[in-house]
């Protein structure tokens, strides 16, 4: 046949990875592409676009930055004012869902099609995974600012494509018990 490893020009990268990565890592370990390669999956267009907007519409969705923002959003997570100017102030902290964007898979599905909450009882992991009609031990996605990982893990870890799984100091389980999993 006489083609080598490095006059391959289309490969495929999965989204998602587990041990069936190992053969394409080996593969640019000793070939690596000579032009640097997206790592990040950008999913398909959204199956419902056309629609997305009427049902938002109907079901009283909002813009985010005609609320005020990520400010608007953190105190409406945190059950500040604009949670307890809502109808249901009495509630429970809410879950924002977020729809921007393509769709996204794998590990580094956060942020285009997202639920929002503050992970701080074991209340809200439950009201979570009910949301999602999943098992109790399905793993979260917390995202975490990168000024706030030694104070989580005790040590910087950086993760841009959520790759890594460090373990959250007791101390910040203790105050946000639905942040891991287990």
């Amino acid at each position: 046949s006489g083609s080598s490893v490095s006059s391959v020009l289309d490969v495929y990268v999965p989204p998602a990875p587990n041990d069936s990565g190992l053969s394409l890592g080996a593969t640019w370990s000793v070939a690596p592409p000579k032009v640097r390669q997206p790592l990040q999956y950008m999913g398909f267009p959204l199956w419902d676009e056309a629609t997305l907007p009427r049902y938002a519409r109907n079901r009283g969705a909002k813009l985010l930055s005609s609320l005020g923002g990520v400010e608007y959003l953190a105190d409406l997570l945190a059950g500040g004012d604009p949670w307890l100017r809502q109808r249901n102030s009495s509630a429970a902290k809410p879950i924002v869902a977020v729809v921007r964007g393509r769709q996204e898979f794998g590990p580094r599905a956060l942020g285009h099609r997202s639920l929002l909450a503050v992970p701080d009882s074991h209340q809200m992991r439950e009201r979570m995974n009910r949301l999602k009609a999943r098992q109790w031990y399905r793993p979260v996605a917390p995202m975490i600012a990168e000024e706030a990982l030694r104070q989580v893990f005790g040590r910087h870890v950086s993760s841009p494509f959520m790759t890594m799984a460090p373990q959250v100091l007791p101390e910040t389980r203790r105050s946000f018990p639905a942040l891991s999993h287990m």
